[in-house]
């Protein structure tokens, strides 16, 4: 009888492990090293209507890995530190690195290892980034403008 025991009680061990080792391989995982956010949190959400928070990893000494379960569908996802965010697409089998970006101006981040379509998702980020920069700039200069005219026209009544 305590051999039997012993039998059922490894049978379930088993089980479990095998269960285990099972929901690790439905995981994708982000790694990387991001010196402008040296201790601070990384917020991962997935974006559907609305971004929902679902994973958070603390930075340390710069550097962080976050695995998060996942279906096999792929699904469009946000990374987000105080320095800016990321959007990429992950299923099950998906292993991104990031890095800080070193260009003045560009997205804060940028891949270091992903696949083709993560690749076109951050070409649309930067895009993205490059015409907000621009317009940025063109509402900077408006302003400026409208106040040198402003102070021209006091100088003009005033002296």
């Amino acid at each position: 009888m305590n051999r039997r025991f012993t039998h059922i009680v490894g049978g379930l061990m088993l089980l479990v492990l095998i269960s285990a080792c099972r929901q690790s391989g439905h995981q994708f995982s982000v790694r990387g090293e991001l010196t402008d956010t040296l201790n601070s949190m990384l917020y991962l959400y997935e974006v559907v209507a609305e971004p929902q928070l679902v994973d958070s990893v603390k930075i340390e000494k710069g550097r962080f890995t976050l695995r998060h379960t996942a279906s096999g569908d792929a699904k469009l996802y946000q990374l987000s530190t105080s320095v800016g965010s990321l959007y990429f697409s992950a299923d099950s089998s998906t292993q991104l690195q990031i890095t800080s970006s070193k260009a003045e101006g560009a997205m804060p981040f940028e891949f270091v290892n992903a696949d083709e379509e993560n690749r076109a998702i951050y070409a649309i980020q930067q895009e993205v980034r490059a015409f907000e920069m621009t317009t940025r700039q063109t509402q900077d200069i408006a302003i400026l403008d409208s106040l040198v005219s402003n102070l021209r026209q006091r100088l003009l009544q005033d002296f």
